[in-house]
């Protein structure tokens, strides 16, 4: 069974790694590299088998919303911020 979380108080450690408003940028060496989403403040657990991370809730600029695995985050390029893997 899937189990939302829609606040972050229910998961106290993403939250302060996560908090809404957080720069996620585009994969290094593509063209998408300078482009950063923003966090919602939104969780829920990923449901890929074996998968022990959370998904972010996150807006692009261009207003597209997308569920990203913490799993697939690296250290981005400013402090705070995170980059796809």
């Amino acid at each position: 069974m899937l189990r939302f979380l829609t606040h972050p108080n229910e998961d106290p450690d993403l939250a302060r790694e996560y908090p809404k408003g957080t720069k996620i940028y585009g994969r290094k060496g593509t063209k998408y590299s300078r482009i950063c989403a923003t966090t919602t403040g939104h969780f829920k657990r990923c449901a890929l088998d074996g998968c022990t991370g959370a998904r972010v809730r996150v807006v692009w600029p261009d207003g597209q919303v997308r569920w990203l695995c913490t799993k697939g985050l690296s250290d981005g390029p400013r402090k705070g911020t995170y980059r796809l893997d």
